[in-house]
This record gives structure tokens, sequence and C-alpha cells, in this order.
């Protein structure tokens, strides 16, 4: 498994386009997930491009329903609409 980039237990995730969700991502999990038999080459990369910016940014987009799928995702609170 490679090292660098984050170092940390967990992810807290919001969609804004999906009211009333959060999810909990499991980083260790997800690592171990992404590199086990290169699963995350499965995944196209992709370039940044929505904001203007000096620095390119890279990634692989992990669609949140394989992540639940997979356990990445280790919770799913539904949120009161006035938070």
């Amino acid at each position: 498994m490679p090292e660098g980039g984050v170092r940390a237990d967990y992810l807290y995730y919001i969609f804004l386009d999906q009211k009333n969700s959060f999810y909990i991502i499991d980083l260790p999990k997800a690592r171990t997930w992404a590199f086990a038999d290169n699963r995350l080459h499965n995944y196209p990369e992709k370039r940044q491009n929505k904001y203007d910016q000096l620095n390119d940014t890279w990634g692989r987009c992990v669609k949140i329903n394989d992540a639940i799928a997979s356990g990445i995702a280790a919770e799913i609170i539904f949120l009161p609409d006035n938070l």
C-alpha cells in the first residue's frame, strides 16, 4: 500500500444535492479496498476542471453506492432539514 496522502481514520462526506444524507467513510478500510488487486483502477482517472486553479488535480471517482456495497461507507445518517 502506498505511503503518503491523507492520514485519518474517517472522512465525513455530505453531498449538497442529496438532502439529508451524511456518509462516514472508513479510510483505512477504503485504502485496503482501493489498492487490493488494483481495484481503484476500475474507475477512470479524471481531472478537476470545475474551478480555475494554478495546479492540476486528478482523482478517481468511486460511486458512493459502490463504496457502501463494498463496506467502505461506515454509516449513513439522515439529518433533519434544519441543520
